[in-house]
This record gives C-alpha cells, sequence and structure tokens, in this order.
C-alpha cells in the first residue's frame, strides 16, 4: 500500500509556473505507469504529464485552468481505492501582479479585478453574467472559484427570489496575457533594448527554385519553398559562420553546427521548432522535417527540447501576403532572416524586362557580431544559393 503524490513537472529553470490545461482522467479512475493524466501549459507548447506509479487517482488538487508553480502538488494516486489518505496537499497558487490603473481614469474597477482567485472560465462566466466574484464562496484549493461555485451562487440567488447585482461594466477590458506571449514579449523587449540591430534587404530570382520543385514533383512529392530557403540559409552559413553565432556577456560565440529555427504562428502563438544540423540534411529531408515540425506546434505538442538550441532564425510570412518586412532578432542569436511573399514581378534581364518569381528576403543582424559588409557578403551567398540552385 503506498500513496503518491504527483506534482508539476519542473522543465528548467526558465519556466517558473504552468497552466494546467485539461484533465485526461477523473478522479476514481485506474492509472497506469506512464499513462498521461493531465495536459499543462509552458510558454512555449503543451507538455503530458504522466503517472509516475500505477494505482487509482484519488484526489485531482488543481482544476483545468490554474496556473501552478513547478513542483506543487496537483493529484494523488494511492494503490488501492480504499486506501486512507492523509489531509490534503495545500498547493500555493502562482501570483500575478495586479494591472496598474491610470490614475486619471476615474472609471469602475472592472466586475473581475484579480484580488479574487479564480479560474479562467469562472472568470468568463461572472463577467458575461455581471456578478462581482467578491461575493461568490470559492470550493477549489486555496478558496479558488470555480464554474461550478459561480453557477451555484446564480441558481441560490434565483431560489431566494433576489436579483443578482450586476456591477457596472467599463467599456473595455484587461486581457490576460498567456505564459507563451509574456514570454514572446519579454524576449522582443529584451532583443530591442540589448542589440543594436540592422536590416539588409536583398531581392532573389525563385524561377530556378521553381523548376526544381516542379522537377520533384514528377517524382512524386514537391518540396516547399521554405525548404530549398532554409537549405541554401544553412550552406551560406557555413561558408560565413560570422552569423552562426550568438552575442552574450560581451563575447561572441560562434557555432560549429548548424541549428535553424524556423518561425511559426499558432494558436497558442508564435514558435520557432529547430531543424538541427541543417547544413548536413538535403531539401527533401529538411521539407519533410519542417511539415513534421509544423503539425507538431500547431497541435502544441513539441516537447522542450525541439524549441532549444537554434543558432540562427528564419521568419516567413510570404504566405500571409507579406511582401516584405523586418524581423526583431531572437536573442542571443546574431541573425535573423525575414522572407517575403513569392510572386510574379517584373524584373530587368540583360537587356529587355521580364516577369519572374521573385521574393524579397531582409536579413537583421546585432551589430556586435557582424558588420555590414560582411551581412551582405552572407545575404549575398543566400541569394546566389537560391538563383543557381546549387540546392
Amino acid at each position: 500500500m503506498a500513496i503518491t503524490t504527483i506534482t508539476m513537472p519542473n522543465l528548467g529553470q526558465t519556466i517558473a509556473e504552468l497552466t494546467l490545461l485539461a484533465w485526461l482522467k477523473k478522479a476514481g479512475d485506474r492509472v497506469e505507469r506512464g499513462e498521461t493524466l493531465v495536459e499543462v501549459e509552458t510558454d512555449k507548447t503543451t507538455v503530458p504529464v504522466e503517472a509516475y506509479v500505477s494505482g487509482v487517482l484519488r484526489r485531482i488538487l488543481q482544476p483545468a485552468g490554474s496556473v501552478v508553480a513547478a513542483g506543487e502538488p496537483i493529484a494523488v494516486i494511492s494503490s488501492t481505492a480504499d486506501e486512507p489518505l492523509a489531509e490534503e496537499p495545500k498547493a500555493t497558487p502562482a501570483a500575478c501582479a495586479a494591472v496598474p490603473t491610470p490614475q486619471a481614469d476615474q472609471r469602475p474597477e472592472p466586475v473581475n479585478a484579480r484580488q479574487v482567485l479564480a479560474t479562467p472560465a469562472a472568470e468568463r462566466l461572472s463577467q458575461e453574467r455581471g456578478i462581482n466574484l467578491a461575493s461568490v464562496v470559492g470550493s477549489g484549493p486555496g478558496g479558488r472559484v470555480l464554474v461550478n461555485d459561480v453557477e451555484s451562487h446564480l441558481s441560490e440567488a434565483a431560489q431566494a427570489g433576489q436579483a443578482v447585482r450586476v456591477e457596472p461594466l467599463v467599456a473595455s477590458e484587461v486581457v490576460e496575457l498567456s505564459p507563451m506571449r509574456r514570454a514572446t514579449v519579454a524576449r522582443m523587449v529584451q532583443s530591442v533594448r540589448e542589440a543594436p540591430q540592422f536590416a539588409l534587404s536583398i531581392d532573389v530570382d525563385m524561377t530556378e527554385i521553381e523548376r526544381r520543385r516542379l522537377s520533384a514533383a514528377t517524382a512524386g512529392h514537391k518540396p516547399s519553398f521554405t525548404a530549398y530557403i532554409v537549405h541554401a540559409v544553412a550552406t551560406a552559413l557555413r561558408q560565413h559562420p560570422q552569423l552562426n553565432a550568438r552575442y552574450e556577456c560581451d563575447r561572441l560565440q560562434r557555432f560549429r553546427d548548424i541549428h535553424i529555427g524556423l518561425a511559426v504562428a499558432t494558436p497558442r502563438g508564435l514558435l520557432a521548432p529547430v531543424i538541427r544540423d541543417a547544413d548536413r540534411r538535403t531539401v527533401e529531408e529538411i521539407d519533410s522535417f519542417i511539415e513534421e515540425l509544423e503539425r507538431k506546434a500547431r497541435q502544441g505538442r513539441l516537447l522542450p527540447e525541439a524549441l532549444r538550441g537554434a543558432t540562427f532564425t528564419i521568419s516567413n510570412l510570404g504566405s500571409h501576403g507579406i511582401d516584405r518586412f523586418t524581423a526583431i532578432l531572437n536573442p542571443p542569436q546574431a541573425g535573423i532572416l525575414a522572407v517575403g511573399r513569392i510572386a510574379l514581378r517584373p524584373i530587368s534581364t540583360e537587356d529587355r524586362i521580364e516577369s519572374r518569381l521573385t521574393a524579397t528576403l531582409t536579413l537583421t543582424c546585432d551589430h556586435r557580431a557582424i558588420d555590414g559588409a560582411e551581412a551582405a557578403v552572407f545575404l549575398g551567398a543566400v541569394r546566389a544559393a537560391l538563383e543557381e540552385a546549387t540546392t
């Protein structure tokens, strides 16, 4: 006979808290060792939490929607369903600083000020019904207000024939940022504050790459433009390692391996899964790897390891109809390449004007790591690899 407490996993020093997304088991269910109990969200991805042991899930200590610190207890498993349990472990919810209100704004505070601990679902329901959460008794851990508590409050008021007090609403709302969005904000602020950045743009003729794509399609698979661009960038980084580097703590570190992060928009925010050893892969291998990474990223199934270790990043907004843009560095990397829309445009070839597939590539660099002339040579190498179809 044994009692086991399941705790929120520790996924590294940079991940202090996690959001509990959904329980896949309920209290009383039989669970096996290694079986997924719950899914949690870090600032970058969704991670399954597995049972350490086989047994019966006796208690769920944190409801879905809770923000919980790493190492805090979230569930209790016992060997059998009738073992006596000790007093329920006390979980400490992660605190969040209140959003400051400008002194000049004399409008009433929002209905659900953050003094009351509540799940996101309970907050939404109370806002929809105009309920002040301070008047609702919470039954969750630490007095957290759950959806059932709000519904019970409404039901009791209706049975007593009382009108539920509706607080005055303001013409704005405070949107709480997800852990992923908060992490993105922090990194971008760090990037702009610390790194002196400059950008160079170049137009690239993609006609030959399209010819190669069509030729590959006859063999059964048509690689994406992105796969060719990743391969060209990896080739150029091998030739010009100045940009396969990071500047940190007054030192420049150049990497022997080339690991390219590919920015991917997901429902939860922006991620950059890593294509490792990109210079050692064929275009076809890169294309297959990109498809797998993007699928997992959009499903929230990427493991934290798949998001670590990039030495350079590519951001492609061409599929969104953007012709050209300048990306912000992903610190502490020394470079990031922004890829615009690939489209037919008029260009001058020798003594005539032709309509050809072109794209604008914009390279953003950390001036502490590289100078403009070196960056221009690197960008020229990327263009040569694409236009000459050396990939």
